[in-house]
């Protein structure tokens, strides 16, 4: 006999938590009108994640057997019911992206080809780990700074894409480790360490960080080489998108001269609202000086950065950083722009349509670098069908333009942990 406690959802339930369909302690029982009154809310502005997202884990879990659908009806209301039920009268399979249409088909029993839309390995997050024999370990890698490619694939017994990091640690339990890249032809020690940012605290400034993961020493490397035009870093909240990203970017702006490739560090962001009910309306100012309001997790990042630092900079640290070595730049305006040996970092990169992302991507000149920042967890609804992330996350794995790190875990605090945990469930 079953343990599972069986229940039937209603519809508000899964609008204040669409998570509930995982729950492994309940045998679910969804009536149609609940697939009805979701795919109804698919386009109201104020439900539309909530309800999107049960409607793809309904999906998921009907094609697994693990949910069942009850009193489906012969007739049609919606738009999405005739064109099923049109498919289900023609006896042939309905050819949809969209993903209420789908369930509608999938619970009538019909047959659904989902539009070819490329998908993205979820799996993959830009870096691995490899335990490396010791005796291999000290002998071959520990002092080189490039290792050819049937070697540590050998040693592994796992290939690798291009571009992605290769932790190695011997097999010693030490704390020894080598953080490899792998190229086209080979794997090439990134560097790392107190020299990389040296360069950086000077002059009044005095840094005030270390790296905490070695995933994070990927992320600086993205940000930080000049072979990839693009770095995309992932993650959640508090896993540090922030900070890696611009130490990496005055690295290489402002650094060690020998570091030193772009002109200028160019920032952006979508002026998105997480909630439109709490706008303050129009702020006063420059363009610049309305930017910065939107772009005060760069300059909260720079404060941490440099809290440490000589009395006459200590009003305002992350400010006058800011203005020193950064310019914002309005993503509205960037239509028609050319960036030419410079860095651009683009925060919350998620919330940009395909369209806008498109505009940014193409920019970006030959000596120039952009970084975009993004966490698909934080999308607020917004460009349903059209996010630009989406487009791009398919072509990130194994590409000789890119760098791809997806953080995986939180630095900020226990706190941002637990909340984390609370509204996403995803929390590491």
């Amino acid at each position: 006999m079953s343990s599972k406690k069986k229940v039937v959802l209603d519809t508000n339930v899964l609008l204040d938590n669409p998570e509930i369909l995982n729950r492994e302690d309940l045998d679910i029982v969804l009536p149609y009108i609940v697939l009805h009154e979701l795919d109804g809310l698919k386009r109201n502005p104020e439900l539309s994640y909530p309800a999107r997202q049960a409607i793809k884990i309904i999906r998921d879990k009907f094609k697994e057997g693990t949910i069942k659908i009850t009193d489906i009806p012969k007739n049609a209301e919606t738009n999405d019911e005739i064109i099923v039920n049109r498919a289900g009268t023609e006896n042939c399979a309905l050819m949809t992206g969209d993903v209420g249409a789908s369930v509608i088909a999938l619970s009538k029993g019909i047959d659904v080809v989902e539009e070819n839309v490329k998908t993205y390995d979820e799996k993959y997050i830009g870096y691995s780990y490899a335990s490396i024999p010791e005796k291999v370990y000290y002998k071959r890698l520990n002092n080189v700074n490039e290792v050819q490619i049937p070697e540590i694939e050998e040693y592994t017994k796992k290939s690798y894409e291009v571009n992605e990091y290769v932790i190695c640690k011997p097999n010693d339990n030490s704390m020894n480790r080598r953080i490899f890249r792998k190229l086209e032809d080979k794997f090439v020690l990134i560097p790392e360490g107190k020299a990389l940012l040296r360069g950086i605290a000077k002059d009044r400034r005095r840094l005030d960080f270390s790296f905490l993961h070695e995933e994070q020493i990927c992320a600086f490397d993205a940000v930080f080489n000049t072979e990839t035009p693009l770095a995309v870093i992932q993650g959640f909240v508090g896993v540090g998108k922030n900070l890696i990203a611009l130490l990496a970017a005055i690295a290489r702006v402002d650094g060690a001269t020998k570091h030193r490739k772009y002109n200028k560090i160019l920032v952006t962001r979508p002026n998105v609202p997480i909630n439109k009910e709490y706008e303050i309306g129009f702020l006063p100012g420059s363009s610049n000086a309305k930017l910065k309001a939107w772009l005060a997790g760069f300059t909260t990042n720079l404060s941490f950065l440099f809290n440490h630092t000589k009395a006459d900079f200590e009003e305002d640290i992350g400010g006058q950083v800011f203005n020193e070595l950064f310019t914002p730049v309005d993503i509205g305006s960037i239509q028609g722009s050319s960036f030419n040996n410079d860095i651009l970092i683009v925060d919350e990169a998620q919330l940009l349509d395909v369209n806008t992302l498109n505009q940014i991507m193409s920019r970006v000149a030959v000596g120039s670098k952009l970084v975009l920042l993004l966490d698909p967890k934080q999308t607020y609804g917004r460009n349903r069908g059209n996010e630009g992330y989406k487009r791009l996350l398919p072509y990130l794995k194994g590409s000789e333009y890119v760098s791809y790190v997806n953080l995986q875990h939180i630095q900020r605090g226990e706190l941002t942990k637990f909340v984390q945990n609370i509204f996403t469930g995803d929390g590491a």
